[in-house]
């Protein structure tokens, strides 16, 4: 008769990394530096309003003053907004981890031994573990485990 006995400290499974992504969207004004001219003498000034709207990111407005058929002075006034997109990625490695615990061993007839194990995972997630015990004529027992991760 052959007796296996198995018992974690906790039912906590191993978790996975987390990935936290965060989109930031911000908008800017861009604005332009204008020149103005004025001349010395006016005649006959008449002014037009030309609004040109671009898309979804704002408009600009032109006035122009025109005198003697000539553009004497010209106002571009802006109102534009370009989105500036920040994206995140928070990336949560795992630290190393270290657990402790015990083992028995045994046939179907005695124990064969007992051992206080050390269990040590990395930040690759692969488990080593060491362990040290006693056998029924109380001689000391070393064990060393080996445990890598199957799937994903």
């Amino acid at each position: 008769m052959l007796l296996f006995l198995q018992r974690s400290c906790s039912s906590t499974p191993v978790p996975e990394p987390k990935v936290i992504t965060e989109t930031v969207t911000k908008w800017d004004t861009v604005s332009i530096t204008k020149t103005e001219y004025i001349p010395k003498w006016k005649t006959r000034i008449e002014t037009i309003h030309d609004t040109i709207h671009i898309d979804t990111l704002g408009s600009i407005v032109i006035n122009d003053t025109i005198t003697r058929n000539l553009i004497s002075m010209r106002d571009v006034q802006s109102n534009i907004f370009i989105p500036t997109t920040t994206i995140t990625n928070t990336i949560y490695l795992y630290k190393h981890e270290f657990y402790g615990g015990f083992s028995v061993g045994a046939t179907n007839q005695a124990v064969q031994n007992i051992n206080g194990e050390f269990l040590y995972v990395n930040k690759k997630r692969d488990a080593y573990g060491f362990g040290v015990g006693l056998n029924p004529q109380w001689q000391p027992v070393y064990t060393v485990r080996m445990y890598w991760k199957i799937g994903k």
